[in-house]
């Protein structure tokens, strides 16, 4: 499971892969771009933490392993921006971020952690409380059935709760309008005397 860090919803403390058709990059939290065979990326993930990558199933066939155990950042794109295109690439994850694009595979990797800190980092922004309940009832689901971005995305939720601890005070909120004043009667047809 990848932890966040202790400054808010910002970067995740867990390594990122990016692999193309030469081979891949590896970075892991805080350390330098290590460029890898495909082989060797493949039993890097099999062995060790769940790396951040964009579009875990692509990546397994390129790696040529069967399903891998990742956090993958299309499911939390899928989940903060339900129903907004992205192309499923890291350059068009940081496209719909409106983060910098990046050139290279290292770069790549690194655009990664900044569009995972993005997401999070938007949950834990969001104000508005009916979606922000809606969003903490899918994700305590998703958490139980094991979906990798669970904890991450309740401490967002816990985090955006926690900066307004009597949200739940304004009902008024959620009441439907009303008016002060019945409104008035019927037009109808009297005769004038």
């Amino acid at each position: 499971m990848a932890s966040r860090s202790s400054d808010g919803p910002g970067p995740i403390a867990a390594p990122a892969l990016v692999a193309g058709g030469g081979g891949a990059v590896w970075i892991g939290p805080g350390a330098e771009p290590e460029t890898l065979s495909l082989g060797d990326a493949a039993r890097r993930v099999q062995g060790g933490p769940a790396p951040l990558v964009c579009h875990a199933r692509a990546l397994a066939r390129r790696l040529g392993t069967g399903p891998i155990r990742a956090l993958d950042l299309l499911e939390l794109f899928a989940f903060v921006h339900p129903a907004r295109f992205c192309l499923p690439t890291p350059r068009g994850l940081a496209q719909a971020l409106d983060l910098p694009l990046p050139g290279t595979q290292a770069a790549e990797a690194r655009s990664l952690a900044a569009a995972a800190g993005t997401l999070l980092a938007e949950l834990a922004a969001d104000a508005d409380d009916a979606a922000e309940a809606e969003a903490l009832g899918i994700a305590r689901e998703m958490a139980k059935g094991g979906w990798p971005w669970g904890p991450a995305v309740l401490a967002a939720l816990a985090e955006a709760s926690a900066r307004r601890p009597a949200a739940g005070l304004d009902v008024w909120n959620r009441l439907e309008e009303w008016q002060e004043r019945p409104p008035g009667a019927a037009p109808g047809n009297r005769p004038v005397g």
